[in-house]
């Protein structure tokens, strides 16, 4: 026989079940919908579609496009593409996005390229530190015309609109600025960079106290993008599209206390299926470094695209 003790127990048990089964639907309910609201509105920085839509125009405009090159930062402030395009002879597109994206991004910029022109050669680029971030599907998501939702897991999903750091973002972004977007300030084809000599320089010198008990280890390589230079290798094949990865500029104390971790990502680049181009990165001394580490000076960036135009000449031979 039942005590009443236990029955009374066992039906708090039920009622607080209950209320934690609710306040967990509500609050989970909360935070996609904080999510939704946020890339809806491009309240955080992956979310913005002020440089996508830049480059997206480019492609759709574009008579003629053979060579792109797609990637982050670091590529958006080291390739001159009307400078490139004179010195391989052919069109020449620079459609850099940001690291947030990633390279689910760069995948999808690829095919759009692709299907707009009669694309030849495609060449990644990205920082070094982009190919630690443990996110890509983002990138991707927001920068596709047909998602395809069997591309995506649920678990992939679940990680976009559950997302504990776009809610923190969104309220930071709120905080300070409200819910006014304001465009980005464009120069020589990419975002302006911003931040004085001062700072830069005293941001080397941080950097420098700091670089040998925290450089960037072999073990930090992401599986997530990896996966991605994967899928941008199946389709360059499977489209006849001449396909190589280059990493971006860096500031020089990088490329010495990185070095074990470029060699990895290097092998899992490669065995992922795309060559990466010999002797990149190009190591920035103090003087070419730009408003970030991975940053080239603006004044730097002819004398890149050169730099960058000697070493994939060799990729370039079997292209059409």
């Amino acid at each position: 026989m039942t005590s009443p003790h236990s029955s009374i127990s066992n039906s708090e048990a039920r009622r607080y079940l209950r209320v934690f089964g609710v306040g967990s639907i509500i609050l989970l309910g909360l935070l996609a919908s904080i999510c939704a609201a946020s890339y809806r509105f491009g309240l955080i920085d992956i979310a913005t579609r002020w440089v996508y839509d830049y480059q997206r125009t480019k492609v759709v405009k574009a008579d003629e496009i053979k060579i792109v090159f797609v990637g982050d930062s670091s590529l958006g402030n080291a390739i001159d593409a009307n400078l490139f395009g004179k010195l391989t002879e052919k069109s020449t597109a620079n459609l850099a996005l940001s690291g947030t994206h990633g390279l689910g991004a760069s995948f999808n910029m690829i095919r759009l390229t692709n299907e707009h022109h009669d694309l030849k050669i495609a060449v990644v680029m990205q920082a070094l530190k982009t190919m630690t971030r443990s996110d890509a599907v983002a990138g991707y998501f927001f920068t596709t015309d047909r998602l395809e939702w069997r591309e995506m897991s649920l678990v992939e999903i679940a990680k976009l609109y559950l997302n504990y750091r776009t809610v923190k973002e969104t309220f930071q972004q709120v905080w300070k600025r409200g819910f006014r977007r304001v465009p980005p300030v464009l120069s020589d084809d990419y975002l302006a960079q911003r931040g004085t000599t001062e700072r830069i320089e005293r941001e080397l010198e941080e950097l420098d106290r700091e670089l040998e008990d925290d450089p960037l280890l072999p073990g930090m390589v992401s599986q997530a993008q990896i996966d991605f230079v994967i899928r941008i290798a199946e389709y360059c094949e499977s489209e006849g599209i001449r396909c190589v990865y280059a990493h971006g500029p860096i500031y020089d104390r990088y490329c010495e206390t990185a070095a074990p971790y470029i060699e990895s990502l290097n092998v899992a680049i490669t065995q992922a299926g795309l060559d990466v181009v010999e002797g990149t990165p190009r190591c920035m001394p103090p003087h070419e470094v730009g408003d970030t580490l991975d940053h080239a000076a603006p004044g730097e960036k002819a004398a890149y695209t050169r730099w960058y135009h000697e070493r994939l000449l060799p990729y370039f031979d079997s292209a059409g």
